[in-house]
């Protein structure tokens, strides 16, 4: 079995799925997909001249179904998801403050972030489920592993902000960073009938 999918739009929107799978001997079947997003970015930061909300990313997911014996059967399955994109558009509300109005930027969709930030995850997992049918039950033990990698930067204001006096600003400028890495394992063992 194989199917293709594919999705165009605005934006330069291009999104990509496919499926594979299918027995590989009498005793293994394999199933792999993969899906991709990408589109350019729906704002413009004015500070840069570069688009910001823009995204780019692959996932991958892949699983092996085996039959080691007329008892037990293991199944293997990994993914992967990979992000990368500017940050999220951010635009300043004119609270009637002149410098406000100086530092918004012209309408929604146009910026004065500080740079244009980042949004990049990186994560994956594989696991490890195998049943064996027991005289007493059929046990099962699932193994597990999960990473995960967050580089975020984000300007949360989206106000021209500059500590040069005479300079029109707004009257403060707000960012914030996150990196993250986390890693998780986990074993779970069951008894049923």
């Amino acid at each position: 079995l194989a199917r293709l999918s594919a999705t165009i739009g605005n934006y330069n929107t291009l999104e990509a799925r496919g499926v594979v799978s299918g027995p590989l001997t009498d005793t293994v079947a394999g199933r792999f997909s993969v899906a991709t997003r990408n589109h350019d970015g729906y704002n413009t930061n004015l500070n840069t001249g570069n688009d910001v909300d823009d995204l780019s990313s692959v996932a991958l997911r892949g699983a092996l179904d085996i039959d080691v014996s007329d008892t037990v059967n293991l199944v293997l399955s990994a993914d992967s998801y990979r992000r990368r994109g500017a940050g999220a558009n951010r635009h300043a509300i004119n609270i009637g403050n002149p410098a406000f109005a100086a530092a918004a930027g012209p309408d929604a969709r146009h910026n004065y972030l500080v740079d244009d930030g980042r949004q990049d995850t990186d994560t994956s997992g594989v696991s490890a489920r195998l049943e064996w049918d027991s005289p007493f039950g059929t046990v099962t033990s699932i193994t597990a592993y999960r990473t995960n990698e967050a580089d975020i930067a984000l300007d949360l204001g989206g106000n021209r902000f500059s500590r040069v006096p005479g300079e029109i600003t707004a009257p403060f400028g707000n960012s914030n960073a996150i990196q993250e890495s986390a890693e998780q394992y986990s074993q779970e063992f069951r008894l049923g009938n």
